[in-house]
């Protein structure tokens, strides 16, 4: 699925107040959207991920974000060290129903790795 946002004025900018605190100012409509990764996609998005995380250093719990244009080319929009790990959080959602048994599963296997490394 893809998101328009359609503004409320010119002058608009869609930041951060806006996304978190002030969501009524933005409309989202979505429409259904098929689309499939061809193999080579798929080993683009996997090396270039591999490339930014051992380049940034990320390790346990991370988000990177990236973006498809309609000629195939990829963007990295940002990588999110620390993204929200709070029960309600779509992605982690998504995560723990698809690789976990429980719906903390994953909260609870970055906590794991993390007191792991600190010897705790």
């Amino acid at each position: 699925m893809t998101a328009q946002s359609q503004p409320v004025g010119e002058d608009f900018i869609y930041d951060y107040d806006t996304k978190m605190n002030n969501l009524n100012a933005v409309t989202y409509m979505w429409e259904p959207m098929e689309f499939h990764f061809d193999n080579r996609m798929v080993e683009l998005v996997r090396s270039a991920s591999s490339m930014v995380t051992k380049t940034l250093g990320l390790r346990d719990f991370f988000r990177i974000d990236f973006r498809l244009n309609a000629h195939g080319i990829l963007y990295l929009l940002e990588c999110n060290s620390q993204p929200a790990i709070e029960t309600g959080n779509t992605y982690l959602e998504i995560i723990n129903n698809h690789y976990f048994e429980s719906p903390h599963g994953a909260q609870k296997a970055f906590l794991q790795k993390a007191f792991m490394r600190m010897g705790i």
